[in-house]
């Protein structure tokens, strides 16, 4: 969202990024809300094997994810430096 809020298009491609962001993110939280809802029958054995795959990769993932946004807000504060 701060890349959305961030982008210099003028005020029309701004809302129009972030009702898309909205919407996009909206829609993805709803669609894995509703399948829960409508068949938790079949959701309950991919979330256990969901929990279960995260909670043994928990460390891996920290560091991989803390390294990708360190990565990211390095590169950006650089070609803010350069530009």
């Amino acid at each position: 969202m701060a890349a959305v809020s961030g982008a210099d298009g003028g005020r029309v491609t701004g809302a129009n990024l972030v009702v898309s962001y909205v919407v996009i993110a909206t829609a993805l939280v709803w669609a894995s809300v509703g399948f829960v809802i409508l068949a938790p029958n079949r959701a309950a054995p991919i979330l256990e094997r969901t929990e279960s795959w995260v909670s043994t990769h928990a460390r891996g993932l920290r560091v991989w994810i803390s390294l990708a946004f360190g990565a990211a807000l390095l590169a950006d504060g650089l070609l803010r430096l350069v530009a």
